[in-house]
């Protein structure tokens, strides 16, 4: 039987690590655990690594089996080191917990 679990997936702010090194954290909480943060010659592309690595750990869930039914959007004040306020993404497989608005 499949496991349903939910799963919130957090990119954080990227920080200057030195001249022309950058990094940024990035988890998925609930699938994995949380990554070392993705390095990248500057901060644009510290960010789309850290967010190209979500993509692909989603699809590569997906190809397996795995499904997402919903996803929602949480503003938060604090979070992982790097990235004190923005948005979290959670996705949900249990339809049971579905918003009836959808």
């Amino acid at each position: 039987m499949a496991q349903n679990r939910r799963v919130q997936i957090r990119v954080g702010k990227p920080y200057e690590v030195s001249f022309r090194e950058w990094a940024c954290p990035v988890e998925i909480r609930g699938f994995e655990p949380r990554y070392p943060d993705i390095r990248g010659g500057d901060s644009v592309q510290a960010l789309c690594l850290a967010i190209t690595l979500v993509r692909l750990r989603i699809e590569d869930s997906s190809r397996k089996g795995g499904r997402v039914l919903y996803w929602t959007r949480t503003m938060v004040r604090s979070g992982i080191s790097g990235c004190p306020e923005g948005s979290v993404w959670t996705a949900h497989n249990d339809a049971a917990a579905a918003p009836e608005s959808r």
